[in-house]
């Protein structure tokens, strides 16, 4: 049976302080107002929640309503008129501005929200210049320790209960909770911590710096970091994100608006799996062996090395294998340098097939981030992913070069300990073991010659995620001088291995598909 067609939503005409506009019936006024370029400020409203009404600083007028509306929790009708800064609503956005500063801190200068708090945005936007507070204490709280990821600061809560619904309506976790009411309102825990695998997007949903994230706690001010639109790369959901940082150094990484991707959200894992960009594990410098000992070299000289290894060894006893961490850039020349300039079928693309299917809405249990981009790419190519074929090549003594590409990241595979340790035996068994990685592991520790490669978040590129769909990642660090990224160690390799072997036709390096 034929699906049956979409209809299309039914369309309002409205106007929004006087311009006419039109959106689909039913969209509430506070959206219908962005969307059109009228500012309305609000606190508990976003648009992957459920509206609540709760802060009441987005009031509008309505024409034909005596009082005014809540616009997120109001729908839009044919012919209604908005008005979003009339004296009255201009009026009430004081009061309630005034309301929410009796009680509020004067944490701007400590505060890890400052810079991106709305609070305090909205204040030099729309607050009376003077207060009119004279007398008496602010509310006092604890400051109280929700978890291994969040504090929270009730000091500074507005009561607008993101976050509770955050945690309902999204994760399906009810341990945040409200007690009391009115101005003796507490958000705290209700039995156990936070301890979800999204919980640190709450304090990216908090408006004020009342819940605010361990990771990132007193480390920078937000004016100070560069921010970078790229693509998380811990697994193969492929979440839009901003990579932030400082000083050549990661800060933090928050989520990206990618309906079609991941919505508003990244998981905490994602998020936080930053520091080894800038860790000790990290590969400083190229390295080769000589007469029993290692010798620390320049990039190009460790690159040379590698070009003749490769040049004067027999197609049929070259190993060469990559995983899915790599580009779809670094995927399509080390094919083209395996396949048609080494000339050898001993090719693999991982050790073992990436899991498939999901651990929740958005996270993958592929921790792959490009195993699409490998079948897309490399689909019937030498063994697929299929690499423990080429393992025990080296480990019967067929192969004299073998050439592994981010043999670390084979941590993400199902029996990742057990494969790496057995990767380690393979390399050290060869006697031209060659790593290009940008983390140190047992794998580039027993290799014959080191090249340092670069992180994700040091190179451009693209990647298909698990939906097939292609993104971008870009550079959000620069990498240290004389770095090569991979894909520039392939191309290298390519030209460099023709003039060598003069057999290579450099027109069989087209691609013909």
């Amino acid at each position: 049976m034929a699906d049956s067609p979409q209809t299309a939503p039914k369309m309002v005409t409205i106007q929004v302080d006087g311009r006419p506009v039109t959106v689909p019936d039913g969209t509430m006024v506070i959206r219908a107002a962005l969307d059109h370029g009228a500012p309305v400020p609000y606190f508990c409203y976003h648009p992957a929640l459920k509206p609540a009404g709760l802060c009441r600083m987005c009031l509008v007028e309505v024409e034909g309503m005596p009082k005014l509306q809540a616009s997120c929790t109001t729908p839009v009708s044919e012919g209604m008129k908005i008005h979003t800064a009339s004296p009255r609503v201009q009026q009430a956005r004081q009061d309630v501005l005034e309301f929410y500063l009796l009680n509020h801190p004067l944490d701007c200068p400590i505060c890890d929200k400052a810079g991106e708090c709305q609070l305090q945005d909205y204040t030099f936007a729309y607050a009376r210049q003077k207060s009119r507070f004279r007398d008496g204490e602010k509310r006092r709280y604890n400051y109280e320790d929700l978890g291994p990821k969040l504090y929270r600061d009730m000091d500074r809560c507005v009561h607008c209960l993101r976050c509770v619904r955050f945690c309902e309506e999204i994760v399906g976790d009810d341990n945040l909770s409200v007690f009391q009411r009115g101005n003796h309102t507490d958000i705290s825990i209700f039995g156990s911590p936070v301890v979800n695998e999204y919980a640190i997007n709450i304090a990216e949903l908090c408006p004020v710096g009342a819940l605010v994230s361990k990771d990132f706690l007193f480390k920078a001010r937000v004016w100070h970091l560069k921010k970078t639109e790229t693509i998380c790369t811990s697994c193969a959901t492929g979440c839009n994100v901003y990579m932030e940082s400082k000083d050549q150094v990661v800060q933090r990484i928050t989520p990206r608006i990618n309906k079609e991707v991941n919505d508003h959200w990244i998981c905490d894992f994602g998020r936080t799996n930053y520091p080894y960009i800038n860790s000790d594990r990290r590969i400083q410098e190229a390295s080769v062996w000589e007469d029993g000992s290692e010798i620390v070299c320049e990039t190009s000289t460790a690159v040379e090395r590698v070009i003749d290894r490769l040049a004067r060894a027999a197609k049929e006893r070259i190993g060469l294998i990559i995983t899915p961490d790599a580009t779809n850039e670094e995927l399509f020349e080390f094919r083209r340098l395996a396949e048609k300039v080494l000339g050898t079928p001993h090719i693999a693309y991982g050790l073992v097939a990436p899991e498939e299917g999901k651990l929740d809405f958005l996270r993958s249990r592929d921790r792959y981030p490009n195993s699409a981009g490998v079948r897309r790419i490399a689909g019937g190519s030498g063994y697929g992913f299929n690499g423990l074929k080429i393992v025990e090549m080296a480990e019967r003594g067929e192969l004299d070069a073998l050439v592994l590409v981010y043999p670390s990241s084979v941590l993400k595979s199902p029996n990742g300990a057990e494969l790496l340790s057995r990767l380690t035996l393979a390399a050290a068994k060869v006697d031209d073991s060659i790593v290009i990685d940008y983390l140190r592991s047992a794998v580039s520790d027993s290799a014959r010659i080191v090249v340092p490669g670069l992180a994700h978040a040091e190179k451009n590129g693209t990647m298909d995620n698990a939906n097939g769909v292609t993104q971008k990642i870009r550079r959000a660090i620069h990498p240290s001088p004389g770095r090569m990224s991979e894909q520039e160690i392939f191309v290298g390799l390519t030209n460099a291995i023709i003039e060598k072997r003069p057999e290579v036709s450099k027109s069989s390096l087209v691609n013909k598909s």
